[in-house]
Order: C-alpha cells, then sequence, then structure tokens
C-alpha cells in the first residue's frame, strides 16, 4: 500500500468525496466505493458489434464499414487506448445511436481506490497513512 498517495488523497480530497470529519472505516468505505467512472482498458469485437445500429451502420462509407468489420472481427481483446477510442468517436460521428452505445459500453464503475492504483484500502490502511 501506497501510504503517501493514500495520506495526500485522504488530506486533499481532490475528488471531493468528503473524507474530512469522518472515522476511518468510513474513509475507507468512501475511497472504495464503486462511484468513478473509468474508461475500460480493452474491449472486444464483439462489443464493439454490440454497439452498432444496422442502419447507422448501413449509412457509413465503404472504408468506414471496412474498418470496423476489420476491428469486430479481431480475435481476443483490443486495447483501448485514447487514439483507438478518438478513432472510432471520428468514424461513428454521424452515428448517433452508435456513437452513444460506443461511449457507455467503453466505461465502467471504478471507485478512487483503484482509479488511483491503490488497490482496496483497509481501515488499517487509512489509519496507517493519516498516522505517517
Amino acid at each position: 500500500m501506497d501510504l503517501v498517495a493514500l495520506k495526500s488523497e485522504l488530506s486533499s480530497d481532490p475528488a471531493g468525496l468528503g473524507y474530512a470529519g469522518k472515522s476511518h472505516e468510513d474513509q475507507s468505505i468512501l475511497i472504495n466505493k464503486p462511484q468513478r467512472t473509468v474508461n475500460r482498458g480493452e474491449f472486444t469485437g464483439a462489443d464493439l458489434a454490440s454497439c452498432l445500429d444496422p442502419v447507422e451502420f448501413a449509412a457509413l462509407t465503404a472504408v468506414q464499414r471496412t474498418w470496423i468489420q476489420t476491428l469486430t472481427s479481431a480475435y481476443g481483446s483490443l486495447t483501448l487506448y485514447a487514439s483507438l477510442r478518438q478513432d472510432i468517436r471520428a468514424v461513428l460521428g454521424t452515428s448517433p445511436k452508435s456513437l452513444a452505445k460506443f461511449n457507455q459500453t467503453i466505461n465502467r464503475s471504478a471507485s478512487r481506490a483503484e482509479e488511483l492504483g491503490l488497490g482496496s484500502v483497509t481501515t488499517s490502511d487509512v489509519a496507517d497513512a493519516l498516522r505517517s
């Protein structure tokens, strides 16, 4: 556990979760609660295919359809680098239903602890961090 990072988080509360005045137990509950939205790191071709509205897909250019079909036929998972997310959004830019579904699907709930790379934070972790 990175106690320095945890202490900084609890002391400054940059995400505005309301740690101040709470017990160590309540602080650990707040930091572990999945209330943040983060991008999924990976995405499968099937995930992308499930986002596509058939009418909107048919309206894409032949090059755009071929590119999307290449991604949807990919085996395993695709790493959702920022540039790939941006490219997919650009292609789906004229497809509001597909774009909305893509944006919804690539996000997931996460805790502030996960977002910071701290793993699960225990009450003891909070006490140790604030003592250090």
